[in-house]
């Protein structure tokens, strides 16, 4: 007997719609990104900092992402 989760992630629908939606995804969190670090409608060169390093340790790392916004949060209060 299998568990449907066994046989669930070999199935090619399932890696069909997670190749079409990763870019949505991704566009989703840059453009949560630009409305975190543009309040008001005005750059703030720290929290577009904030910004890159935790995009840059997503993308370099295999940390679990959480992680990184952690970090940022923690930064944000001590910068700002």
């Amino acid at each position: 007997y299998k568990h449907h989760s066994e046989t669930f992630h070999i199935k090619p629908w399932r890696q069909a719609i997670q190749r079409a939606i990763a870019p949505i995804v991704v566009g989703m969190i840059l453009s949560g990104g630009v409305v975190i670090a543009t309040p008001d409608a005005t750059p703030d060169w720290r929290l577009w900092l904030i910004a890159l390093a935790t995009a840059a340790g997503i993308l370099l790392t295999r940390l679990n992402p959480l992680w990184f916004l952690a970090g940022g949060g923690v930064l944000g209060g001590l910068l700002l």
